[in-house]
């Protein structure tokens, strides 16, 4: 007994899901520390200035109109050995990046031309040609990061990832105000330059300068739903941002952007799990698989990652007053880093079934409810800051209130994929178990109140009293995701 514990924690240490893991979480935890550096270096108006760059980057992401997600679905749905094919698809790729990037540096280069300021408000003129090259450079590095993702070739996206944490966490230390946020920007392009010759050299495939019409028309007809799939979530923060910047003062954008990243990069570690099982459950729930073993597949996975992702949102929200008190300027975040953090908790509830969606190749529906869900929230947002002048932190509480409404909608479709014809309400008491919803409304109602903190522990203790069992499912359905080295595989 003694002996096969050591193999297992001998197949452990070896995974490449096990070590991939730990370099995501390794670099999820520089992130966070680079996040709350630079907040504590800038200060409020400077994190403001640095949010709004972010904020443009953010917009700039969807230029490459989803490519690299449909580059990871076409070839991780494709049959194995197809390497022609993939080879296609991934040069064309490229070629539609390169023409984006073209017209992008054009775009950059016309304020200098013509000498006009754009966005006066957070001297965006200073940085908007470094912030388009920066642009240009992710949407060929995403390109790779996707074509490494789905034949399960994971080292690299670690390396990549990783340094681009490690090199800008030091200037921090070094550089202040203005030149901190130049310093930023400069070694971010040097980062992208050199993940993209890590990445180009002994790739999976190679590129092939050869243009065939009719794959970059179905490559772009499939990426561009599926960027508005993908983008649901980021847009409904990114609108409530743009809001932020446009209705509110410098230093209140930087509060809000503060409680945003941490927001993001307190759950980040936790989405790895999800990224690197993405491929494998496209393959699984494929067209020609049954509805029956599909919706096993969700339930089964679903259950325990909204779980954890739970357990994560409670306990983060619980301390969360503990980590504040060492950066006095940003104490008033509270509210709105709650709001925020449950959004991405009521989000978990699209695991699997998102993923059905898009392998069963209704992704298109999904985009109708994206640009609901966002209109919605635009109007929340501008009805809470123009007629009722609320602080910013009911953006947050808006922002929350939307991505509800998406989850719904989304689970509404994916039922209907599988054949079941439930009502709303009826999906909702099936898949939103009161173990949850009652240590969230409990954090929810405290947050309005002065005596949030107890609300809190509340909460925690209580989704830990009626999820015990679950979290032990977790533990061991996580020993079996680490040590099998197949997991990664998409085929």
């Amino acid at each position: 007994m003694k002996k096969q514990s050591v193999l297992n924690f001998l197949n452990l240490l070896k995974s490449k899901v096990f070590i991939f893991l730990i370099n995501r979480y390794l670099t999820y935890f520089l992130q966070f520390v680079k996040t709350i550096s630079i907040a504590a270096v800038l200060g409020p108006y400077y994190f403001g200035i640095w949010g709004f760059i972010t904020l443009i980057l953010q917009y700039l992401s969807y230029s490459n109109l989803g490519l690299q997600y449909s580059l990871n679905v076409f070839i991780s749905t494709s049959e194995k050995g197809d390497s022609k094919k993939d080879s296609i698809i991934f040069s064309s790729s490229m070629i539609i990046t390169a023409f984006i990037g073209f017209l992008l540096l054009i775009l950059g280069v016309i304020p200098f031309i013509f000498d006009f300021k754009i966005f006066p408000k957070y001297s965006f003129s200073n940085y908007v040609l470094l912030v388009v090259i920066i642009a240009i450079l992710r949407n060929f590095n995403q390109l790779f990061i996707n074509l490494y993702r789905s034949y399960g070739y994971l080292y690299k996206i670690s390396i990549s990832q990783f340094l681009l944490q490690a090199a800008l966490l030091p200037f921090v230390f070094i550089f202040k105000g203005e030149n901190l946020l130049n310093v930023l920007l400069w070694v971010s392009i040097v980062v992208y330059i050199f993940s993209l010759s890590l990445f180009a050299y002994n790739a999976p495939v190679k590129f092939r300068i050869q243009i065939e019409w009719s794959k970059i028309i179905l490559i772009l007809k499939r990426g561009f739903n599926l960027l508005i799939y993908n983008a649901s979530f980021y847009l409904i923060t990114i609108s409530s941002r743009t809001i932020i910047s446009s209705d509110y003062e410098v230093q209140e954008m930087g509060y809000y952007s503060f409680a945003n990243n941490l927001a993001y990069a307190t759950l980040m570690a936790l989405g790895t799990i999800a990224w690197v099982l993405f491929p494998k459950i496209l393959y699984k729930l494929r067209s020609n698989v049954s509805n029956h073993a599909a919706r096993n597949l969700i339930s089964q996975l679903s259950s325990l990652y909204i779980t954890i992702n739970f357990l994560f949102v409670f306990t983060t929200i619980t301390f969360f007053p503990l980590l504040i008190q060492f950066l006095e300027k940003y104490k008033d975040i509270t509210p709105t880093f709650v709001f925020l953090i449950l959004a991405q908790g009521i989000l978990a509830y699209c695991f699997g079934y998102s993923d059905l969606a898009i392998a069963r190749k209704h992704e298109t529906k999904l985009t109708v409810i994206g640009f609901i869900t966002i209109i919605i929230n635009v109007l929340v947002a501008l009805f809470y800051s123009r007629i009722l002048h609320l602080d910013y932190s009911y953006i947050a509480f808006g922002a929350l209130l939307s991505v509800s409404f998406y989850v719904i909608m989304l689970l509404k479709i994916s039922y209907n994929i599988l054949g079941d014809k439930k009502n709303i309400i009826k999906i909702i008491n099936e898949v939103f178990s009161l173990k949850i919803l009652l240590p969230f409304f409990i954090v929810l109602v405290g947050n309005f109140t002065i005596y949030n903190n107890y609300f809190n522990i509340t909460g925690l203790l209580l989704f830990l009293v009626l999820n015990f069992s679950e979290l032990l499912k977790v533990i061991d359905r996580g020993k079996i995701i680490f040590t099998n080295p197949n997991i990664i595989n998409p085929k």
